[in-house]
């Protein structure tokens, strides 16, 4: 038995050491679950639109859709997604990932029939950011770009 009020008193203090050292490692093992969430859906919405985007024909999607479903939440955390480009960043509090598109996208509406190239680059500085519960739209689609009819990737709010 521990009598000793001194005794007692540094026990105490232990315990919570003890207590808020297992806390922070906790917070640290949380912070590393978001992290890891916000990873595994950048390389997954990043490998989705290069595989799109390598269609050799028309094709959208809505996000609700498969392969571009998503979660609300990413390991209990609201997240955005910002799309440029040449890539895609998922933030969530201050936790951010990032991966770069093989194949660049367009992150706006695709309302022209015709571009140039300079208005596409002009165009191509925009970002799109959604919040996680926000729908966006994926187009692949033939547009005339400085007399040539390449297939063309867009990211957009959809109408």
């Amino acid at each position: 038995m521990i009598d000793d009020l001194a005794t007692r008193a540094s026990m105490t203090v232990a315990a919570f050491l003890l207590l808020a050292t297992g806390l922070a490692v906790l917070g640290l093992h949380e912070g590393d679950a978001v992290r890891d969430a916000l990873e595994g859906l950048a390389s997954h919405l990043a490998h989705q639109l290069d595989a799109v985007s390598a269609i050799g024909g028309e094709v959208s999607f809505l996000s609700h859709d498969p392969p571009f479903a998503l979660p609300t939440t990413v390991a209990g955390s609201v997240y955005q997604i910002e799309f440029t480009a040449r890539a895609i960043r998922v933030v969530a509090g201050t936790a951010v990932a990032a991966r770069p598109l093989r194949i660049p996208v367009h992150p706006f509406v695709p309302l022209q029939d015709v571009y140039t190239t300079e208005d596409l680059a002009l165009r191509d500085s925009a970002v799109l950011s959604i919040r996680s519960d926000q729908a966006f739209a994926i187009e692949r689609t033939a547009r005339w770009v400085d007399a040539e009819h390449p297939y063309l990737t867009f990211v957009h709010l959809p109408p």
